[in-house]
């Protein structure tokens, strides 16, 4: 059994079967420790890559991705929890290796960027050359995210887990 409270005053339960596999099969959002999700807390940019590398790797849309944990892309991801999440989103582009060989897995993203990694990750878009604009107009033409009442998309503002999770 699962209980979670968001705000102080929205309770739900969940049941699942207490079995390693469902967790690693089926599920790409793992809460901390304490049950707690943080789902009004700003997405990590190692956090946003991890979800999406699992929701393609459960449904078995990896393709051509292949990654060697001994021999990371950026030299501040090895041995992390999220490093096959930042290797699968680099495969797909979304990232160059900056001054240092970082990745910089601890920022927090912006909307714009979750939208980038949410087009290429899931296969919405392939190229790599796009404006973060681009890609949540893409996505907002294809229904998959909508604007504020005014139709503005944000794309600079910051994104918490739970805008992200809704997508």
């Amino acid at each position: 059994e699962f209980k979670h409270t968001v705000n102080g005053d929205v309770t739900f339960t969940a049941y699942f079967e207490k079995s390693s596999a469902y967790k690693n099969d089926y599920a790409y959002i793992f809460g901390y420790n304490d049950t707690n999700m943080g789902a009004e807390g700003s997405l990590l940019r190692s956090e946003a890559s991890a979800m999406v590398h699992r929701l393609v790797k459960q449904n078995g849309k990896l393709g051509s991705f292949k990654y060697d944990p001994s021999n990371p892309s950026f030299a501040d991801i090895q041995g992390e929890w999220f490093q096959s999440g930042i290797e699968f989103m680099h495969h797909k582009g979304a990232f160059t290796v900056e001054e240092g060989g970082n990745v910089q897995p601890y920022i927090t993203i912006t909307r714009g960027e979750a939208f980038k990694f949410i087009a290429l990750g899931l296969g919405f878009a392939t190229d790599t050359t796009l404006s973060n604009a681009e890609y949540a107009n893409l996505l907002h033409g294809l229904g998959y995210i909508q604007g504020d009442e005014n139709g503005d998309l944000n794309v600079n503002g910051m994104i918490t887990r739970a805008e992200f999770c809704t997508m």
